[in-house]
């Protein structure tokens, strides 16, 4: 089954930061050719079969950096034109 997970992680200084590219580039490797964006620099949704327990210990030792949090998304909405265009091609 598929899930679909809003992940966000705290504002860092710059949003390529080595901390949040790491973070970034692990959530698309476990993406693994699935559907994922980046809708703000610190934000991405992923479509994945993966658990919420399973993201958290990917981004391992990420996690203990920064604040993350991962919630299961079952629908959305977007008041910019961008996200908005993002969102409904992922989805």
């Amino acid at each position: 089954m598929t899930n679909t997970f809003v992940i966000t992680f705290a504002d860092l200084s710059d949003p390529n930061d080595t901390l949040a590219v790491k973070i970034r580039s692990k959530l698309e490797r476990l993406a693994n050719g699935s559907n994922w964006t980046q809708v703000f620099p610190f934000q991405v949704v992923l479509q994945s079969s993966f658990s919420i327990e399973d993201i958290m210990k990917a981004l391992e030792p990420e996690i203990f950096k920064t604040r993350i949090s991962i919630f299961k998304a079952t629908d959305w909405a977007s008041n910019e034109a961008r996200s908005q265009e993002l969102l409904q091609n992922l989805f």
